[in-house]
């Protein structure tokens, strides 16, 4: 018989792997009973093609029904929790990167019910993620879709502290810049700008004219927000003085 999973299958007994689709080998059934990934494959010789095989009496298929967290960072540890049914204390749990077909295993799954599970998992590149979920009696199923994705948080590539200075009712042009793997959107989170100044939420620029005529140094914190809801935090400040040192282009 043969084991699909995803693009791979295995074929027994002599247990090699292969990485060929299901529409590229002749002689798999994919009209009349099309395989999904996962299934079990047994020879039929009626219609001289691989069929999905019938669950093996008295196995029990577990059921899938959400992940949470959805999302994660890539390179970061993070326990996901796995609801659904039919799970056991030996459930084993796969994640699937759609785009390459490779199975990751992960860190450690902690049984908490039939209807949930805890997965420690480190994911090591930017994916959209399938669960795949096994009962030891070969009972599995994978999701549908790629219910769990990760990507790359966004990062300052400006330095935490003062961006720079200004006068007393003169115009200031300042920046900031961080950068993730999709479009970033900026807002300050605390603090506040000098007066009379604003942020451009898409491409981070300070700009506008002093108008309280009082120095001092406004501290504050931008918060830079991915595409993936993802976000970091930067502390900067700007110093409004009486001199005539005029305004300043940082990043």
């Amino acid at each position: 018989m043969a084991v699909y999973k995803n693009i791979k299958y295995v074929t027994m007994p002599e247990a090699v792997e292969h990485t060929d689709g299901v529409s590229a080998l002749a002689d798999v059934d994919t009209v009349t009973s099309t395989p999904n990934d996962g299934n079990i494959l047994s020879w039929s010789a009626s219609a001289s093609k691989w069929v999905p095989a019938a669950p093996a009496s008295g196995s029990t298929l577990p059921v899938f029904t959400s992940v949470s967290p959805s999302s994660g960072i890539t390179d970061t540890t993070l326990n996901l929790t796995i609801t659904g049914n039919n799970f056991t204390s030996l459930t084993q749990v796969e994640l699937v990167d759609t785009s390459t077909g490779i199975y990751y295993i992960p860190n450690s799954i902690t049984f908490n019910n039939s209807t949930s599970l805890v997965v420690n998992f480190t994911p090591t590149t930017n994916a959209n993620y399938k669960i795949r979920i096994e009962n030891t009696d070969g009972g599995a199923v994978i999701s549908a879709t790629s219910p769990f994705t990760t990507s790359t948080a966004p990062t300052f590539s400006t330095s935490n502290g003062s961006i720079g200075s200004m006068n007393i009712g003169e115009s200031g042009n300042f920046s900031v810049t961080a950068t993730s793997d999709s479009a970033v959107t900026y807002a300050v989170t605390s603090g506040a700008l000098p007066t009379g100044l604003s942020l451009n939420t898409s491409t981070g620029a300070i700009t506008g004219t002093e108008t309280a005529g009082t120095p001092t140094t406004y501290n504050f914190t931008i918060t830079a927000t991915d595409a993936e809801s993802q976000t970091v935090d930067g502390v900067f400040s700007i110093n409004v003085t009486a001199g005539a040192t005029g305004g300043g282009q940082f990043n």
